[in-house]
C-alpha cells in the first residue's frame, strides 16, 4: 500500500515499486536518504512539495523511499552510499540513471525528465526517449542538463538508423552549446 507523504504517493516497500513498475511500465524512482542527512531534508522540505516536481514523479515515475542504514541490501546493490542519491530503475531492478546531492526544484525536474529520457533509452524504446530529450532541449534550453538531452538525441537518432538525423543533432548541439563536454564528445564522433 502506497504512503502519501506531501504531494507524493509513495510505495510502501520496493517490491511494490517494482510491481507497480512492470504492471504500468513506468520506471522506478528511488529516494537513496538517511537519518540526519541535511540534503535529504532540503529534497523533502523543499524540492519534492514544489508543484512542478510532484507532478513530474506522478505522471512518470513510481517513487519509493529506500533507508541507506535499515536496507543495506539495496544499499550495497545500488551502490548508494551517499545521500541524498536518486536512483531510477527499470521494471527489472536494473539502475538506468543516477543523481547524487541536492538539487533545487527547478534542477530536479529537468534531471527527473532527463532520467525519463533515459529509462526509455536504456529500455530500447529509441523513439520515445528521442521525444523526450528533444522536449527537455526545447522547454529547457538554458538548464545545464539540456546539452546531454541533446547529445542523446543524437545518439537516438543514430540507433534508430537515421544518421542523418544524429549529424543533425549534433551539428546543433556544437551550435547551441559550444562550450560543453557533451560538444567536445559529439565531435569526437
Amino acid at each position: 500500500m502506497a504512503e502519501v507523504d506531501g504531494p507524493i504517493q509513495w510505495e510502501a516497500s520496493f517490491g511494490e515499486a517494482l510491481e507497480r513498475s512492470k504492471t504500468e511500465k513506468m520506471p522506478v524512482m528511488v529516494f537513496f536518504h538517511r537519518d540526519n542527512c541535511s540534503g535529504c531534508a532540503k529534497l523533502e522540505a523543499l524540492t519534492y512539495p514544489d508543484p512542478t516536481v510532484a507532478a513530474t514523479i506522478k505522471k512518470y515515475f513510481v517513487p519509493v523511499k529506500v533507508n541507506i542504514r535499515e536496507d543495506i541490501k539495496l544499499t550495497q546493490r545500488y551502490q548508494a552510499f551517499w545521500t541524498p542519491g536518486i536512483g531510477i530503475l527499470a521494471g527489472d531492478g536494473t539502475l538506468v540513471y543516477r543523481n547524487e546531492g541536492w538539487l533545487p526544484p527547478p534542477e530536479f525536474a529537468v534531471t527527473l525528465l532527463l532520467a525519463r529520457g533515459y529509462y526509455l533509452y536504456r529500455t530500447k524504446r529509441q523513439g520515445q526517449a528521442a521525444f523526450a530529450f528533444s522536449d527537455l532541449v526545447t522547454t529547457y534550453p538554458t538548464s545545464p542538463f539540456a546539452p546531454e538531452a541533446q547529445y542523446m538525441l543524437g545518439v537516438c537518432a543514430y540507433l534508430d538508423g537515421s544518421p542523418e538525423e544524429q549529424e543533425a543533432a549534433f551539428r546543433l548541439l556544437i551550435q547551441w552549446y559550444p562550450d560543453s563536454l557533451w560538444t567536445a564528445k559529439a565531435r569526437g564522433i
